[in-house]
């Protein structure tokens, strides 16, 4: 059976959240981690794209912009914390309670949890593939996505959960660049958790 344009970016997208769900699963390394969050983003972009009617191309752009939004609050943790395996982050939130509670904000955004921010770009997508006749492909796409809500868990519990001296890192202070892109960030998904139409709207005029 021939697929058309449409359909093999539908399956791509699939596999693109499949590969950045389990081969993120057994990582130590956050970046790498992270990296393959990624793929299973792309993934979920994909699908927005491969529907192809005007609600899931604005769900495409609303999901791109708050995944960047996203990544960059907790890269920016990641990169002046100089945290390079996930054991590091265990007793963050002891060290450093708004650091902890940050981090945690933005990966529980990440991973989709209602009603951060991440969990609304994730149902505009699937709910334009619903109503584009997909779905199937939103079915698949959910049960993955809840595979990858595993490593987040998992994060969060090093960070709230889980202390040894022997592995616990000490926390570096933040500088003032970083709290600055911190603070806009996490003010972004707080805001946009609670009024998700804004994004919405400010889209519309790139859609025509």
């Amino acid at each position: 059976m021939k697929m058309g344009g449409g359909e093999l970016v539908l399956l791509g997208g699939l596999i693109s959240i499949l590969v950045g769900s389990i081969g993120a699963i057994n990582q130590t390394k956050i970046k790498r981690m992270l990296g393959y969050s990624g793929v299973g983003h792309v993934g979920f972009m994909l699908i927005g794209i491969g529907v192809g009617t005007y609600a899931s191309l604005q769900a495409t752009m609303v999901y791109m912009v708050i995944y960047v939004i996203m990544t960059i609050n907790s890269f920016a943790i990641v990169r002046n914390q100089g945290i390079r395996k996930l054991v590091e982050l265990r007793g963050l939130s002891r060290r450093n309670g708004v650091l902890g509670m940050t981090m945690g904000l933005g990966l529980m955004s990440i991973a989709g949890v209602p009603p951060l921010a991440g969990f609304y770009n994730k149902y505009l997508v699937i709910m334009s593939a619903v109503t584009g006749g997909e779905l199937v492909i939103a079915i698949v796409a959910i049960l993955l996505s809840v595979i990858s809500g595993y490593y987040y868990v998992r994060l969060i519990r090093y960070m709230y959960f889980k202390d040894k001296a022997e592995i616990t890192v000490l926390t570096n202070e933040v500088n003032v660049r970083t709290g600055i892109v911190l603070g806009i960030t996490t003010y972004l998904i707080v805001t946009l958790m609670m009024y998700p139409s804004i994004l919405m709207e400010v889209t519309i005029p790139a859609i025509y």
